[in-house]
C-alpha cells in the first residue's frame, strides 16, 4: 500500500505533463490555420447576404431610373446622376462578390475590396439620400415671365402640383428609399467582413511564423554564376600626361632599313 501511495505522484505528474503538452500542441495548431478558416460560417452568410443585398437594391434603382424617366418630373438631374452613381457602385459589388462565394481568394485581398466597396456604396447611397432625393421641386414647373422696366430679372413663378405627378413622386420616394437604405445596410455588411476578416488574419499571428522571420535569409541570397567587378583609378592631370610622356620616350628608336642595307654592302 505504501509503494502504491508514493508512486501515484509520479502518476499525477506525468499525466499534468501529458495534458499540458497536449494543449500547447492544440494551440500550435490553432496558431497554424490559414485565415480562412477562422469564422468561416459567419463570414460564409456575410458574403451571400452581400450578393443578396447588392442584387435587390441594383434591381430597385434600375425601377426608381425608370420611373424617374417615365414620371412628369421636373429638375431631375440630381437624382439621375445619384441614381447612376450608387447602381455603378453596386453592380461593381455584384460582380465582384459573386466569384468570390465560389472561390478561396487570399484573405487579405478579400479585406482591401470590401474595405473599398463599403466606402463607396456609403458615400454614393447618403449621397443619394442628401441631393438626389425627390423634393417638393419635382412636381412644380417654373415659368419665367417677361422682363420689366422696372425688373429686369423677375423672380420664376411656380406652377401648382399636379396629382398625378404627386402620386408619381410618392411611390419614386418608396422605391428610391429602399433602394439607398438597402445600399446602406450593404456597407455595413461589408465592413463587418471586414472586421472579421481583419481578426482572422491577427488570430493566425503570421508574424511568428518561421517563414516570416526567415527574411534575412532572403536578404542575404546572393545570385551564383558570374561575378561583375569594376575597378575605377583616379590620377591628377599632370601625372596623367607625364605618364603618357614617359610611355613615349621609353620606346626604343627604331633602326631605318637604308642604314641596315649600307652596313650589309660595306662587308
Amino acid at each position: 500500500m505504501a509503494d502504491r501511495a508514493e508512486a501515484t505522484p509520479f502518476l499525477e505528474n506525468r499525466y499534468r505533463d501529458n495534458e499540458g503538452d497536449h494543449d500547447e500542441e492544440q494551440g500550435y495548431i490553432v496558431r497554424n490555420l490559414q485565415a480562412n478558416a477562422h469564422f468561416k460560417h459567419g463570414i460564409r452568410i456575410l458574403k451571400v447576404s452581400n450578393s443578396f443585398f447588392s442584387l435587390a437594391a441594383f434591381a430597385l434603382l434600375i425601377t426608381s431610373a425608370v420611373i424617374l424617366q417615365v414620371g412628369p418630373f421636373e429638375a431631375k438631374w440630381m437624382a439621375t446622376a445619384g441614381i447612376r452613381d450608387l447602381a455603378i457602385g453596386l453592380g461593381v459589388n455584384l460582380l465582384v462578390s459573386i466569384p468570390v462565394l465560389f472561390l478561396e481568394l487570399p484573405t487579405i485581398i478579400n479585406t482591401a475590396v470590401h474595405l473599398i466597396m463599403s466606402i463607396v456604396i456609403l458615400v454614393f447611397s447618403s449621397k443619394l439620400f442628401a441631393d438626389g432625393w425627390p423634393n417638393d421641386g419635382f412636381c412644380h414647373r417654373w415659368i419665367y415671365p417677361a422682363p420689366m422696366p422696372g425688373n429686369r430679372w423677375p423672380s420664376p413663378i411656380p406652377t401648382p402640383e399636379s396629382e398625378e405627378c404627386i402620386s408619381a413622386r410618392v411611390i419614386l420616394r418608396i422605391v428610391m428609399g429602399v433602394g439607398a437604405g438597402t445600399g446602406i445596410l450593404i456597407g455595413l455588411i461589408l465592413i463587418a467582413l471586414t472586421l472579421f476578416q481583419l481578426i482572422a488574419v491577427i488570430r493566425t499571428k503570421f508574424w511568428e511564423r518561421q517563414k516570416f522571420l526567415s527574411l534575412n535569409a532572403l536578404r542575404s541570397w546572393k545570385p551564383k554564376g558570374f561575378t561583375v567587378q569594376f575597378t575605377l583609378t583616379v590620377l591628377p592631370q599632370g601625372e596623367s600626361g607625364a605618364g603618357l610622356d614617359s610611355t613615349k620616350t621609353a620606346a626604343p628608336p627604331k633602326k631605318s632599313t637604308n642604314t641596315v642595307e649600307g652596313r650589309l654592302i660595306e662587308t
